[in-house]
């Protein structure tokens, strides 16, 4: 295993950490405040995940290839939360979080691609 794969598996523990874990306070809206901090988070952390995904991809050789396992890695790992927090008691799931999420992976891998496929 490299140590590109080992930052990419120790950053998909985190992000199911968060995603998954239990929450205390966290998620209540502060009267006069932004209310859509977790959608900025969720496109965040899955553009960080998408990106990651294909840094770490040294097994494929095209860059295109690694920009296409980065894109589905981070849209099976959005989904996937997404339906496991219908499971957990504690969470919730939401199709605006999925959204915010695929956002995330793809907007940052578009970005990534026309950078460095000129």
């Amino acid at each position: 295993m490299t140590r590109k794969l080992a930052l990419l598996g120790l950053w998909t523990i985190f992000l199911l950490g968060l995603l998954l874990g239990p929450v205390g306070g966290v998620g209540r809206p502060v009267a006069g405040a932004f209310s859509y901090w977790d959608k900025v988070a969720h496109f965040g952390l899955f553009g960080i995940t998408g990106l990651l995904a294909a840094y770490s991809a040294d097994f494929l050789k095209p860059m295109r290839m690694r920009i296409l396992f980065g894109l589905t890695y981070g849209l099976l790992l959005a989904v996937s939360t997404e339906a496991a927090q219908k499971l957990v008691p504690y969470r919730t799931s939401s199709l605006n979080d999925l959204l915010a999420g695929v956002a995330g992976v793809s907007l940052s891998l578009l970005l990534y691609a026309l950078l460095r496929l000129r």
